[in-house]
């Protein structure tokens, strides 16, 4: 997911042009505008940083070891609370199933995505709806 470093834009608007689904648009600052992308707008097309002059269209990929630093700081706080050190280990163990549930959602999508392939947008819709469904009552 593209996000904006304050810093380095200059408000120039080629991003918001450039965006072919309008995810992209300008906010006032005390300065000067800045570029805020709707995240639940955008389509990951990345448009907007390939125009950006200032490359302050940056990718989530650079924020990959502040996101784990986070994990681990929350994991930390979580082991933290218990008083023994089995209580630590079991909670450590619910933490680590924590992300491997989120890892095998990850790569589940990622398979799913990748046998897409090449299909027409009409033949992704149907397989989409029918994987939703095909979800939604193994849930029930």
């Amino acid at each position: 997911m593209p996000w904006i470093n304050a810093e380095r834009c200059n408000g120039c608007g080629l991003c918001v042009r450039a965006c072919p689904v309008y995810a992209v648009r300008l906010e006032a600052t005390a300065t000067t505008p800045r570029a805020f992308i709707d995240r639940s707008a955008c389509v990951l097309c990345d448009a907007c940083r390939d125009v950006c002059p200032e490359r302050a269209v940056r990718s989530d990929r650079e924020q990959v070891p502040e996101a784990v630093a986070a994990n681990m700081a929350m994991a930390y706080d979580y082991v933290s609370r218990y008083e023994t050190f089995v209580e630590q280990k079991g909670q450590l163990a619910r933490t680590l199933q924590h992300f491997r549930v989120r890892l095998a959602v990850a790569e589940r999508t990622i398979r799913q995505l990748e046998a897409l392939g090449d299909r027409p947008v009409p033949e992704l819709r149907a397989l989409l709806e029918e994987d939703a469904s095909t979800s939604h009552s193994r849930a029930n």
